[in-house]
């Protein structure tokens, strides 16, 4: 699956939730098939959670917080779908770890083809 970065908001640095990256599917793929993490400048990776057994068809929107929540889809003003993820961290990752959200890379789970 590819993405493209539409949006990145760094949050407040005290509520997960308010860290986000907003992207577009430029392909379709089901969520539940690819993995999350950050590179790290120190070559350490963290995993975030299972993503959703969610299909995501190209032009589809994904947003992904940093904090807790329930998958949630939704539209935005255009009508457009909108898919809300969250990677389930307890503390915001740009802002208080020092990590850009561009080190987020996408990876297809081992043995899945995307």
């Amino acid at each position: 699956m590819e993405f493209k970065v539409i949006r990145i908001h760094e949050g407040d640095g005290q509520h997960p939730n308010t860290e986000y990256v907003f992207l577009q599917a430029l392909t379709d793929e089901n969520l539940k098939n690819l993995s999350f993490h950050l590179h790290s400048p120190h070559d350490a990776y963290i995993d975030f959670p299972s993503l959703p057994d969610v299909e995501v068809k190209k032009g589809d929107f994904v947003i992904l917080y940093t904090g807790f929540g329930r998958y949630l889809r939704a539209t935005i003003n255009t009508g457009e779908p909108l898919h809300k993820v969250y990677l389930e961290q307890p503390t915001c990752l740009w802002t208080n770890l020092g990590l850009s959200p561009q080190q987020l890379c996408l990876s297809a789970l081992e043995g899945v083809l995307v």
